[in-house]
This record gives C-alpha cells, sequence and structure tokens, in this order.
C-alpha cells in the first residue's frame, strides 16, 4: 500500500491522501499514523482517494473509523472519494456508508 498524505487538495482546502493497493493488518498501522498525524496538526476534515484500494480488512476498517471519530468531534469529517463497487460494498454491509461522506 501507498499512502502520500498532501499528494493532493481538493477544492475546499481539505488535505486529499491518495491510498493504493491493500488496506490489511500490514499497512493500516501506516495509514492510521498518517492521518492521525494530520488530525495532530488540526486538521478537522480529510479526504482518503481510495480510487486505488484494491482491498481492505476489517483492521483498515477500524483506522478508518478511528479517525472518522476524532474528525467528527473535532467537528469535521472524514471523505472517502473514488471508492471502488466492492470497497461501497463492504462500506454497505457493515453500515459504514452511514459513517462516512461518500463521493
Amino acid at each position: 500500500m501507498d499512502v502520500m498524505p498532501e499528494a493532493a487538495h481538493s477544492g475546499g482546502g481539505s488535505p486529499q491522501v491518495v491510498v493504493d493497493g491493500e488496506l490489511d493488518a500490514g499497512t493500516a498501522p501506516r495509514l492510521g499514523a498518517a492521518l492521525h498525524r494530520l488530525v495532530d496538526e488540526g486538521r478537522t476534515s480529510l479526504t482518503l482517494d481510495c480510487s486505488g484500494l484494491d482491498f481492505i480488512d476489517s483492521q483498515g476498517l477500524g483506522v478508518l473509523v478511528g479517525v472518522s471519530r476524532r474528525l467528527k468531534d473535532a467537528g469535521g469529517s472524514l471523505h472517502l472519494h473514488g471508492a471502488r463497487s466492492q470497497l461501497l460494498r463492504v462500506l454497505h454491509l457493515t453500515r459504514l456508508d452511514q459513517v462516512f461522506v461518500l463521493d
């Protein structure tokens, strides 16, 4: 998995984090550290570009939920952009499609 924090910016000024490959037990901690670092720096909204995400497991979902909670506590949100049908299905089955902003 490649994580490129702030590789691009969305129009609203929210940092966009580009994630490619698999988000699983081996890679989730690295993504979590990058996202939590951005929140610690004062970011209240983040956009995760999921268009290159091929796989996600429960640990990857857990990282996203944890970051989303921190952002919501700060009055912001986690946006998942470009999610493929497989990821959308997982989010729907786990009802996490109601937790994240999907665009």
